[in-house]
């Protein structure tokens, strides 16, 4: 081989190489985007749930309190 062929040689590598890491890297950049967005879509079911919790337990609360026995003022009418 000649050292013009040997160079051609190597700076093809080294071109392979370059786009490989561009590759890899843009690989690894949509896995942690798909990641991240999956967490917020956790993170945000799990807020979602709490709240469903919440309101379901005040309901229970609104229903306990108006199932209360109520008795009239001593100081209203009849």
């Amino acid at each position: 081989m000649t050292s013009n062929e040997i160079v051609y040689l190597v700076s093809l590598g080294g071109f392979a190489a370059l786009i490989a890491l561009i590759l890899i890297g843009s690989a690894l950049l949509g896995l942690v985007r798909i990641v991240a967005h999956f967490l917020a879509q956790h993170y945000a079911y799990r807020e979602r749930r709490a709240q469903e919790r919440q309101q379901q337990d005040d309901l229970a609360t609104c229903r306990a309190i108006d199932a209360l026995p109520t008795v009239p003022h001593p100081l209203e009418p009849s």
